[in-house]
């Protein structure tokens, strides 16, 4: 009896054993970390503005970091990026970009895009404006603000009228809701801390061009 019970404690302990090794290298969304937001910026002679500059870490259900992992982040369709960004893989047919994560689990994103936004449109999305995956496996979903809220009608970078467009979502958000592409302060909500933050990035110069070719 005693053997018995010592084989089924140990073929207990060689399941545990097992399930651990199988999830070993394999992303947890409960242990990875994720940005909640993300700013879109426009270019400076053809250098992305700094200021969009996030990471992403993936780690497997122990906290260990997972290296060689794709590291990819679909946009919605409102939310337009460009063909061509330094250090990334673009796929316009998915509206999405991808980096592989490092032996410490991190990837690296500073993502050039813009939107269209003609003074407080209807359209356009709220809040999980785009869905990061690592290695397939959804880590999660952050909300999108837009520094060039117009530049996929008007190419120029970030210009006076994309404060026209920020100015028509605020003024409306009664109407057609909260759309995240004007919430520059991360707040959840669009109010004046986000004209500052979006004056700030006009001033600076950084997002003041295109950076090429938008993906239709």
């Amino acid at each position: 009896m005693t053997g018995l019970v010592r084989k089924a404690t140990l073929l207990v302990v060689l399941g545990l054993v097992a399930s651990s090794v199988a999830m070993a290298g394999v992303p947890d969304p409960t242990q990875s970390i994720v940005p909640t937001y993300i700013d879109l910026v426009a270019c400076k002679a053809g250098v992305a503005d700094p200021y969009g500059a996030f990471t992403v870490t993936v780690n497997d259900a122990a906290g260990n970091p997972v290296a060689g992992c794709e590291v990819k982040i679909v946009f919605a369709d409102d939310l337009y990026i460009y063909d061509t960004i330094t250090g990334l893989t673009v796929d316009c047919a998915t509206n999405s970009v991808a980096a592989t994560s490092g032996l410490d689990g991190v990837a690296s994103f500073d993502i050039t895009g813009a939107t269209i936004n003609t003074k407080g449109n209807a359209t356009g999305s709220g809040a999980a404006g785009a869905s990061i995956y690592a290695c397939e496996i959804l880590l999660g979903t952050p909300t999108v603000a837009v520094f060039d809220e117009n530049g996929a009608v008007s190419t120029k970078g970030v210009e006076a009228l994309d404060l026209s467009a920020w100015l028509g979502d605020f003024g409306k958000v009664g109407t057609i809701g909260y759309k995240g592409r004007s919430d520059f302060s991360h707040s959840g909500a669009i109010d004046s801390i986000d004209l500052a933050r979006w004056l700030q990035r006009f001033g600076s110069g950084n997002s003041a061009a295109t950076c090429g070719t938008l993906c239709p």
